[in-house]
């Protein structure tokens, strides 16, 4: 017959080898013998703990605890059964006692630490931990999560960097390094990503992140090909669908881009994102009904999603643009760009202009000197109008308008080689509403080579509270002269309207305000992009914020469009609040910027 230690060595052989079912049953053995084994109360509770019956657990932890009440050990132990029951002041009292027995004790330290709210309290006391045991993955691990909840970004990815030098398989800590690096690293963050999927064959999420990133590094094509395997694989999956499509969209492929959003629409029929993104396609294919049908199906699946708000206005009251010509007569804008240009353009240089135009920017960087100037016009009559114009002042040679959109412009298609420096001038009085940002984005990103001069170079967005009565009966639609024209509500932007403020009749409530800069070379995405406290210097009746901006073409000319201002073509934005709100001077007005579809949108 085996003795007690000859069964407690076999029972721990069994422990060892994650026999847990085995090493349970021989420890029950041995305390049945002689109930006054502590270690095998001790160890037992460990392996049901680690079974996942923890409640079974605390008995045997108790006994062991009584019988040997000075080791440190078996009060730790004790309290990831209690913790695991949900019993956090029975665990966090084990641990107290198992640290006051053993000081150091790396478990207890661990313990404590994932049980302490104050997250720069538990950092502490991991550390102290692991200290103590600097080659347990657990560690550096619960470090970088309490680092991460700090705010304390890079430590942590080095934390986790330290976990997966200990165990380069943990794909908790793949995970967390890879949504750290996203933003500044996205190839390595793809990377990360995919030995998390390949760890973990389910986790299509990580699949979804790794094609997200790999396209934010500029490998749309690995991030499409990604996805497209992840479809073979789960044909029915909504999201890849609608990811792909996004991508398919950013890259130019409208048509591959409409059917994504259209598969998408079949699995999940009640998705307003798809419905708000084919309807986006189908205005950039210029497909104007059906990109109004689209946005209605997205407002009636969820009538807030504002983006398909001023979306459908923004169709519904589209017009040809007859703002060229005021564009070509301002003179200071002329002079401005010119002098950005003759700076910035050096011989031999290669130029990319987004927006042609008339091709008047195009004309001034080839006269600067460069090698060449490639100009994209969507517009098929602006492109021929502009090759005309660049031929009539002999530089076909040096110019080449290319009637596509810029985000359809392949290096070694449209362009020989990245570009040297970056022009474009797709501005509006609100700055953004003429897709500037993401067409700036797109270019910098796959167009250009690293470092190049991109032109303009950002603005200051500067915003004013005015009393405007006259404008106000419109900014709603309702009466006028006694007649109902409320019909025509459905036909107003719910952007901001663009005018001379100058010419409308107005009283300021306050003085302008800087609200943030908005760098031109790397815009904003969607979302909040500033805020301000505009002072009330007069009572009255707040209708609309009046704004405009102070244009950074390089780092030495600056172009303002405020009232009164030099340049006059961009004129100035009003965006008229929904209802009045009465203020009184030495009051302050909070106004929240945002960009969301493709503008510049105040909130107060």
């Amino acid at each position: 017959m085996a003795t007690i230690r000859e069964a407690l060595l076999a029972a721990l052989d069994h422990h060892a080898a994650g026999r847990l079912d085995a090493a349970a049953t021989l420890y029950s053995r041995i305390i049945e013998a002689d109930h006054g084994q502590a270690d095998a109360h001790h160890l037992l509770g460990v392996a049901l703990t680690q079974i996942g019956r923890a409640s079974d657990a605390v008995a045997p932890f108790l006994t062991a605890i009584r019988l040997a009440p000075e080791q440190a050990s078996f009060r730790s132990n004790a309290g990831n059964a209690f913790k695991a029951l949900g019993r956090q002041e029975d665990a966090r009292a084990c641990c107290r006692i198992a640290l006051a027995l053993e000081p150091g004790h790396p478990d207890a330290l661990g313990n404590l630490a994932a049980m302490t709210a104050d997250p720069a309290a538990a950092l502490a006391i991991a550390r102290r931990s692991r200290r103590l045991e600097p080659l347990k993955e657990e560690t550096p691990f619960n470090c970088g999560v309490l680092l991460r909840r700090l705010g304390r970004g890079v430590e942590a990815l080095d934390s986790f960097r330290a976990c997966l030098l200990l165990s380069p398989t943990n794909a908790a800590a793949l995970h967390a390094a890879a949504e750290l690096m996203e933003a500044e690293h996205p190839h390595e963050a793809a990377r990360l990503f995919r030995r998390v999927a390949r760890l973990i064959p389910d986790s299509f999420g990580a699949v979804l992140r790794a094609a997200m990133a790999l396209s934010r590094s500029g490998a749309v094509d690995g991030a499409i090909a990604l996805l497209d395997g992840l479809i073979r694989e789960v044909p029915d999956l909504a999201e890849a669908h609608f990811n792909r499509a996004g991508l398919h969209h950013e890259s130019g492929s409208l048509e591959a881009a409409s059917a994504g959003y259209r598969r998408t629409l079949a699995l999940t029929p009640g998705d307003a994102e798809a419905w708000y993104s084919l309807a986006s396609v189908e205005k950039d294919r210029h497909r104007m009904e059906t990109a109004t049908g689209g946005y209605r199906r997205a407002l009636a699946v969820d009538p807030s999603l504002q983006a398909a708000q001023l979306d459908l206005r923004a169709v519904l009251g589209r017009q040809f643009p007859a703002w060229h010509f005021t564009m070509l007569a301002d003179q200071a804008r002329n002079a401005a760009y010119l002098r950005a240009i003759d700076a910035a353009v050096k011989p031999g240089m290669i130029v990319l202009e987004i927006g042609t135009g008339a091709g008047l920017l195009a004309l001034m960087a080839a006269r600067a000197g460069a090698a060449h100037v490639y100009s994209c016009e969507l517009s098929r009559p602006l492109a021929e109008l502009a090759r005309a114009i660049v031929s009539d002042n002999g530089l076909s040679d040096r110019i080449t308008i290319i009637n596509k959109r810029s985000s359809e412009l392949r290096v070694g298609v449209d362009l020989p080689e990245p570009a040297d420096l970056l022009i474009s001038e797709i501005l509006d009085a609100g700055l953004l509403g003429e897709g500037a940002a993401a067409s700036v984005a797109k270019a910098a990103r796959a167009l250009v080579k690293p470092g190049a001069v991109i032109l303009p170079r950002g603005a200051v967005i500067k915003a004013m509270p005015i009393e405007c009565p006259a404008l106000r009966s419109v900014n709603p639609v309702g009466t006028i002269a006694g007649f109902d024209l409320s019909r025509l509500e459905a036909y107003r932007t719910l952007s901001y309207t663009v005018l001379a403020l100058n010419d409308v009749p107005h009283r300021p409530l306050g003085p302008p305000t800087d609200v943030c800069w908005i760098d031109l070379r790397n815009p904003p995405a969607h979302g909040p992009v500033g805020s301000a406290r505009l002072p009330i210097a007069a009572d009255g009746a707040l209708h609309a914020i009046a704004f405009w901006f102070e244009l950074h073409i390089d780092d030495r000319t600056v172009l303002s469009t405020a009232p009164g201002a030099e340049s006059r073509h961009w004129q100035q934005a009003l965006q008229f609040l929904t209802g009045d709100r009465p203020v009184r001077a030495g009051d302050a007005v909070e106004a929240r910027l945002s960009y969301i579809a493709g503008r510049l949108h105040f909130t107060v």
